[in-house]
């Protein structure tokens, strides 16, 4: 390939490149088409095998005994949440950092707390 000596021998070897380019894919789609016609049965009928295997076996999960075993995503969702908040449970429980039920404790001994200290408070 020659060096372009213009921009015009630049567009022109560009607009050439992409003829070929395009009727080579051209080409390529002619013989994809011709040899789908060829086996494209075949193809086809391997399909069908394969399609009716994948229906057998999932007829076979479908039975009762598979039902026991087969775990829904929304069970299975559950499970991780409980899973996460154990575990953060645990970790925030090793930071000795108090639950909302510690909180709430708390607060209702800060209430009882304060009711005595006003008692107390007016009997002076």
């Amino acid at each position: 390939m020659t060096t372009p000596k213009s921009a015009q021998e630049s567009e022109n070897l560009l607009i050439s490149l992409i003829k070929g380019f395009a009727g080579q894919a051209r080409l390529a789609g002619v013989g994809a088409l011709a040899k789908l016609q060829q086996e494209g049965g075949k193809l086809v009928d391997s399909l069908i095998k394969e399609g009716e295997k994948i229906d057998a076996r999932q007829h076979r999960l479908d039975s009762p005994k598979a039902d026991a075993i087969k775990v829904k995503p929304a069970d299975n969702f559950v499970n991780v949440e409980q899973l996460f908040e154990s575990r953060v449970a645990r970790a925030l429980q090793g930071l000795k950092i108090p639950t909302d039920k510690d909180l709430q404790n708390l607060n209702k001994r800060m209430d009882a707390l304060s009711k005595t200290i006003e008692t107390l408070a007016k009997k002076d």
